[in-house]
Formats: structure tokens, sequence, C-alpha cells
């Protein structure tokens, strides 16, 4: 008996994400004061823009997204395993954001897995000013493109 209280209060994350989940206690909330496996970039775009465009690109990285507070500044998502595999599904990155001024904004990203918080950094860099398509669980319908023949194609139009 003793042992499985042990486990279960210490060493189990799934029982500890579930605990904090029944509570209404976000991991997120813990990496926000953490250093290690903290990168920060700022980026010249209003608070807005940036939050929705990171929102994207973590999106399209197929990670799953449990938390999204545009109020609170700040995303958490998991399940990067498809796009990194040095990770477990369940390792965690929580992304927070500072208005610098009307167009500037700070993005921070941090995990406890460091390589992990890097990668996430360097894609929203690398992918911040770019053209950001929808996440594939879009529900947009496309919308057919003019060819040079004139005919409608089934492209999507980006």
């Amino acid at each position: 008996m003793f042992l499985a209280l042990f486990f279960a209060l210490t060493g189990c994350a799934s029982t500890k994400s579930f605990v904090k989940g029944f509570l209404g206690i976000s991991s997120v909330d813990s990496l926000h004061n953490r250093t290690q496996g903290r990168f920060s970039s700022k980026y010249d775009l209003a608070y807005g823009d940036c939050y929705g465009k990171v929102l994207k690109i973590i999106r399209n990285m197929n990670a799953r997204v449990f938390v999204e507070k545009k109020k609170s500044h700040c995303i958490g998502a998991s399940n990067f395993d498809t796009a990194f595999l040095n990770c477990l599904d369940a390792t965690e990155v929580g992304i927070f954001f500072v208005e610098t001024s009307p167009t500037r904004t700070q993005a921070d990203v941090v995990s406890k897995n460091s390589r992990l918080s890097k990668f996430v950094f360097d894609q929203i860099g690398s992918k911040i000013y770019a053209k950001i398509p929808e996440p594939a669980t879009s529900n947009k319908t496309p919308q057919p493109v003019k060819g040079k023949s004139g005919q409608g194609t089934a492209d999507i139009k980006k």
C-alpha cells in the first residue's frame, strides 16, 4: 500500500498530470519562471499577430495545444514527438509573450527538455514572418484558383 501511494505521488507523470488537471492547475504555469531550457526572441509584430502566428506554427507541427490563453499571454503544447523525435509525447512546451511595444512582441519558449524548446524556438523563428498555412485540421474549404486556361483548379490559394 505504501509503495503504491509513493509511486502515485512521486514517480508517475500521468498521475501527476491527472491530479493537476482535476484541480485546474496547468503545468505550463510551472514553466513560466523556469530559466533553464528557455529561449527568447523579439519579433516586429503586434502581440495579437505574433500570438496568432505562433499558434498556427505550433498546430502545423501536429502538436496538441492544451493551453490557449491569449489574455494571459501563453500557449501550452505537447505531443511534439511527430516533429521532434527526441522527446516523449507528454513533454510540454510553454510559450510566453510580452508585448514590448504596440508593434513588437517578445516570445519565450521553455520546456524541461532544452533540445525540444530550442527546436520549437527555431521553428517559430524560421516561420513567423512567412505566410503560414492553416493547420490541417482547419474547416476551411479550398477555393478554386483560375489557371492559365481560365478554368478553375482544386489548388488552395496560398
